[in-house]
């Protein structure tokens, strides 16, 4: 028995739908105007070393006697930044929300001869972080205004003795702010297997992973402009990112010392660490 008794208003509970009533537009007038134009580019913000410590427990299908072959890999599942709300001096703040996984391709034995089984699992992890940046740097982002609660028009009625309950009217606005984007650039994995639960036969089913996982990533954002920044045709032309000295006279705040490495250079001295 419907407790409604057929008096719901369509589309409403508990006939509920995904589709909202479509109203019946009586006309539309349009026109334009031509704003000019200008070069549509990418703006590198910073480049940014992230560093995650990671443990995990990872319990083999079968028991293992020797454990013959490791690939790993990295992949993020989730690369996320707002400006922050706070800021001080020279600098604003970007926070960086960053998931990932480190997938793991394990090949061993079960015995002292036999077939190499394969066996692979994701070890997930996650990294928030606050990232400052240059001042004159900080990502673009406007608020709209949605509602007519704070933005409603009040007309006097007839009589001129209070509001006119028939008309009402508002203004909103929307702006669509270009997001801030990621690009992983490097990634490492320096990680530490301990082999647990060892049975008789000395083989074993788990293992302790303690990893260190660095992640280098670019944070971008797309700007217009009237012009090249600085007279930088060439990255424009390429399709390349504008680096903050492009956007700004100077990359150099007051104060601030000069960064040792950029991420090119940060990356070949780890792989150079590394022994490769």
């Amino acid at each position: 028995m419907n407790k409604y008794n057929g008096n719901e208003s369509k589309g409403s509970f508990p006939n509920h739908n995904n589709r909202c009533d479509e109203a019946k537009t009586l006309q539309v007038h349009c026109n334009n105007l031509n704003l000019g134009g200008g070069y549509y580019l990418p703006v590198a913000l910073a480049d940014v070393e992230f560093q995650a410590l990671v443990e995990a427990e990872i319990e083999l299908p079968t028991c293992a006697r020797e454990i013959k072959n490791v690939r790993r890999n990295v992949s993020l599942t989730q690369c996320e930044a707002i400006r922050s709300i706070t800021f001080g001096g020279f600098y604003s703040t970007i926070n960086v929300f960053v998931s990932g996984v480190i997938h793991k391709n394990i090949q061993y034995v079960e015995d002292c001869d036999g077939y190499v089984r394969d066996y692979s699992v994701d070890v997930p992890f996650s990294c928030n972080q606050a990232v400052r940046v240059p001042f004159f740097d900080t990502p673009r982002a406007e608020l709209s205004q949605k509602s007519t609660a704070t933005g409603e028009k009040i007309f006097i009625d007839k009589k001129g003795h209070h509001g006119d309950p028939e008309k009402s009217g508002g203004v909103t606005f929307e702006y669509y702010n270009e997001p801030i984007e990621c690009r992983l650039l490097f990634s490492a994995v320096n990680d530490l297997d301990l082999y647990k639960d060892y049975n008789r036969r000395g083989n074993f089913d788990k293992i302790t992973e303690k990893a260190e996982v660095v992640l280098i990533f670019k944070l971008l954002q797309s700007r217009q402009f009237p012009f090249f920044p600085c007279g930088e045709e060439g990255a424009a032309q390429t399709g390349g990112e504008l680096s903050q000295n492009q956007v700004a006279e100077s990359a150099q705040l007051p104060g601030e010392t000069p960064q040792d490495e950029n991420a090119a250079e940060r990356i070949n001295n780890i792989i150079k660490r590394l022994g490769y």
